[in-house]
Formats: structure tokens, sequence, C-alpha cells
């Protein structure tokens, strides 16, 4: 379990004999049927209380705005049950660093370039509302890489134009696509699929060959107000200690001004 990293351990294979171990562990340990109360309190504040009875794959889950507790002292974690059975809890915080974060080149070099496209401009972290954005994404390696993953994600403010809808401009699609040509964007030995979401852009390459990787997409600058700009992360599904990111960074999307 030690070796576990970034949720997951190093080949599939291993995925395996640990999915196989917690099985033969369940059974030995898990002989009583559950029937107890458990109650965490962080502090002296009770953030969780349930009775669990017969077994279930239900999660009991609970959220506390780190704002909640009293900034500046240490805050007590206390577990309880009372009753027959196992309980399994895992406690996690997530949080937003409030300082910029720093690219990073362990084996994999990742930019992130944005251009106005309409109205065409220069930018530097500013976008007027209503701008398309060509979003460039660039994956360097020095040697063949196997299983990697490229995490992008968008800007609050931005929204992803996805070209393979009816409803987009089939003008877009095709400048898009002009665009991935010049670049000479390829399918084997890169990215070879893609996920667009809401919030973020997805890839994946079953095999990267060695070089400079090109991606590219289309996002509409759509609210304005000052967003940040979360860090690219690329890095190997199954060696996530090779891995490279762009830097974080603030931009803001403007209202036009009306003449």
């Amino acid at each position: 379990m030690d070796q576990q990293r970034a949720g997951r351990w190093s080949s599939t294979q291993e995925n395996v004999y640990v999915v196989h171990a917690l099985a033969t562990y369940f059974s030995a340990v898990e002989q009583e049927e559950p029937k107890f109360r458990a109650e965490i309190r962080v502090a002296t504040e009770r953030v969780l209380s349930h009775l669990f009875e017969g077994r279930s794959l239900k999660i009991q889950r609970s959220e506390k705005k780190l704002d909640s507790f009293e900034r500046g002292k240490e805050l007590p974690l206390h577990i309880v049950k009372e009753g027959t059975g196992v309980l399994y809890a895992g406690i996690r915080m997530t949080y937003y660093p409030a300082t910029l974060i720093l690219p990073a080149d362990e084996g994999i070099v990742v930019t992130k370039t944005l251009e106005v496209l309409s109205p065409a401009q220069r930018t530097s972290g500013t976008f007027p509302a209503g701008a398309l954005v060509k979003t460039t994404l660039r994956v360097i390696t020095p040697q063949q890489r196997s299983f990697v993953v490229v995490d992008d994600p968008v800007p609050a403010g931005f929204q992803i134009v996805n070209t393979s809808l009816q409803t987009e401009s089939t003008e877009l699609g095709e400048m898009l696509q002009e665009s991935r040509e010049q670049e000479q964007q390829r399918w084997w030995g890169s990215f070879n699929y893609q996920q667009l979401h809401d919030d973020r852009v997805l890839l994946f390459a079953d095999q990267l060959n060695a070089g400079v990787h090109t991606f590219t997409y289309l996002a509409r600058a759509i609210t304005p107000g000052t967003f940040s700009m979360p860090a690219t992360h690329a890095e190997m599904m199954y060696e996530p200690e090779v891995f490279g990111r762009t830097g974080s960074m603030t931009i803001e999307v403007q209202t036009t001004k009306r003449r």
C-alpha cells in the first residue's frame, strides 16, 4: 500500500495483486457484520456522526471549510467507534496555494500559449470578453515515453469551443483543422485520444515519441473578471515521477468598452 503514488501503483499487474491482497484481507478481517456508531470530531466540533448497520459500499461524507475553524491553532482529530465491525475512515484536506506555481521539468517539458484570434491582438494575460482564443500546448520529451496523460485546466471565465458539435461554426472547425495541419499534429507516436470537459482538456498518448508534440484547441473568454489559470501537468501514468508542468498565472477578462 505504501508504494501507491498519485492514487495508483506502478503497473496494471501491481494493481491486480494489490486488489487481490485487499480481497484476502477483507475475507479474514470482515467476519463480523458491522453494527456501530462512528463519530469524527475536529477540535471540539462534530463534523460527522452516523450509525452503520449491515454491509454496504455506501460512504458517509462530510465537508467543512477551513475558514470555519479558528486560525493559528492546532486542530486535534478524534475518531470514535462504538459497536462491532471495522471502521474505515479517511481525512483529506484540499486547498489552493496562495502563491503561483513555478514550472517544473522532470523528464517532460510542457508549455502553454494563448493567442487571441478574434478580435486579433497580442495579449499578456488580458482578454476582451467575447474574444476567441487559440490555446497551444507543447509537450517535449527527450526520449520515447509510454502512457502519457496531459491535464490542462481551463481558467474560469473561459469556455471551450467544441468544434465537433453541430451547434458550433463549421468555419471554426476548418480553421482549427488547418492550424493543426500546419503544426503537423500527428496521431501515432503522439496524442491519440482527447477529452474536452467543461473545466479542462485531457490528452492521452499510448506512445509518445521523442520530440515536440503540439495540440491546439479553441476557447472563448465569456465572463469578465480576474481568474487563476492553474498549471498544465503532464506525466507518465505508471511512472508519475516522470512529469512536467507549466507555471500557474493570473488572467483577466475585461468588458469590451462601447464607443
